[in-house]
């Protein structure tokens, strides 16, 4: 899970942890491709899109050369069409926020069951 906001990781980490999720956190893109690339062992990236230094599509990118099958949700405040053209990474999905902590457990199960 990355987030830069605080309120926002530690509601997602929460619900994530309560619908039975192991959760790793972190709070910017590098510190989350550091803990992919370290050979932590993950099944989903959760990631916001907009953040300081390393977004979430360029930690993505480099994510994905290392594990080109990575599941990733990305969630963002903006409009999910024009991410996608604006992204162009493929086999990504989209939660928008505000989202309730039922929309987040729903999504990452739907993502990790291969629904999106």
């Amino acid at each position: 899970l990355v987030e830069d906001e605080d309120p926002v990781r530690m509601v997602a980490e929460r619900a994530l942890a309560r619908a039975g999720y192991q959760v790793t956190a972190a709070r910017d893109g590098e510190e989350g491709l550091e803990l992919v690339t370290q050979g932590g062992q993950f099944d989903m990236v959760v990631s916001d899109v907009v953040m300081p230094g390393m977004d979430g599509p360029a930690m993505v990118r480099e994510i994905r050369k290392a594990a080109p099958a990575m599941p990733v949700l990305f969630m963002s405040g903006y409009a999910e069409e024009q991410l996608r053209a604006q992204i162009d990474i493929d086999n990504v999905d989209f939660l928008p926020k505000p989202f309730s902590v039922q929309q987040i457990s729903d999504k990452v199960g739907a993502v990790l069951a291969g629904r999106g």
